[in-house]
């Protein structure tokens, strides 16, 4: 018999998938949580008095997700493109013509770059592990999964991806084979490398921070979380990660600690359903979807800062030298960026 798979979050995708994030109404007037109970609208293209006011690289995008940045190019995928409509793209980081790399994958989910190809999880319930040439090409089924898969992220050996009953799987470079990591918990997030591990949260309530050896191994907890914990980055010495309350969705936090779950800090209380994060010279950045903010905060002491509002579901989120970038998960997003202070 076939399984069903059903995350805890409700809105209902392809196939009866449910996707895994912000099913919650957002708060009216975006960072300002004024009155009203209609979603916040994005005010970042016409947006007046600001020192550095965020800018549309792409608009009319179906549900923008995952994001990457890297080498010039700001990378995504649009969740809910419809078939053969594009659903892996590219832009210039400075602005330009918007490039489709692919117009052939579903409902793709988590994306992760090499130096070579775009990585992508189908969350189809016969999801795929598929790449696309970064300048465009061909699309390659890698695996053919038999469950939604989920976080991906590669290294130089391999490219690792989970899928919703919390299989965790390496596929070698250049050319496999595919081998079983071990399993850490259903509906495993957003993929991070470090400290010789694989680390990952869940959409699951009280599953918190987890880490399976890059050979293959026991799963250790990390971190344990009463909430969810959707979004994990990795530094050079930290993992920084998110944590949400759906019955309290201005209740979030966000987490910094040791590779081993050691010194752990919590920089930031409050938040409106922090979803991905990323680390960059000693700061964190994050996208609050419930309040449509995109957040900066010291992963070691200092107050957050709001550094854009009025934004609409933002959840994906890159940072590089010069900028950071989020998406506007809507079935009209946008991806953003906004020059760092």
């Amino acid at each position: 018999m076939a399984r069903t798979w059903i995350l805890p979050l409700a809105l209902v995708g392809p196939l009866g998938c449910s996707y895994p994030w912000d099913v919650l109404p957002q708060a009216g007037g975006g960072g300002g949580g004024g009155s009203g109970g209609g979603p916040a609208t994005s005010t970042a293209s016409t947006a007046t008095g600001c020192e550095a006011c965020p800018v549309p690289l792409a608009e009319g995008q179906p549900f923008p997700r995952a994001l990457r940045v890297d080498a010039g190019f700001v990378y995504w995928a649009n969740l809910e493109a419809a078939p053969d409509t594009p659903s892996v793209l590219r832009v210039p980081s400075e602005g330009g013509p918007v490039e489709t790399l692919a117009s052939d994958v579903r409902s793709p989910l988590s994306i992760a770059l090499d130096a070579t190809h775009v990585y992508a999880t189908e969350y189809e319930l016969d999801g795929r592990l598929v790449r696309v040439p970064r300048g465009g090409g061909a699309t390659e089924t890698v695996v053919q999964g038999a469950a939604p898969l989920t976080g991906v992220a590669v290294d130089a050996s391999g490219v690792y991806f989970a899928d919703a009953s919390g299989d965790l799987f390496k596929w070698s470079l250049p050319g496999g084979p595919l081998t079983t990591l071990g399993n850490a918990g259903i509906h495993p997030t957003v993929l991070a490398i470090a400290d010789g591990h694989v680390y990952g949260g869940s959409f699951d309530a009280g599953t918190g921070i987890w880490r399976i050896p890059l050979g293959g191994g026991t799963t250790e907890t990390v971190s344990p979380e009463v909430g969810a914990a959707p979004g994990v980055a990795a530094s050079a010495t930290q993992i920084a990660y998110t944590v949400i309350d759906l019955a309290r969705p201005e209740s979030g936090a966000v987490r910094v600690m040791g590779f081993d779950g050691g010194d752990l800090l919590t920089i930031a209380t409050g938040q409106g359903q922090p979803a991905e994060i990323a680390l960059h010279s000693g700061q964190a950045f994050w996208a609050n979807a419930y309040t449509g903010t995109v957040v900066r905060g010291g992963v070691s002491a200092g107050t957050p800062v709001v550094l854009a509002s009025g934004q609409t579901s933002p959840n994906g989120v890159a940072v590089d030298g010069a900028n950071v970038y989020w998406t506007n998960h809507a079935p009209d997003g946008s991806v953003m960026k906004l020059p760092l202070p």
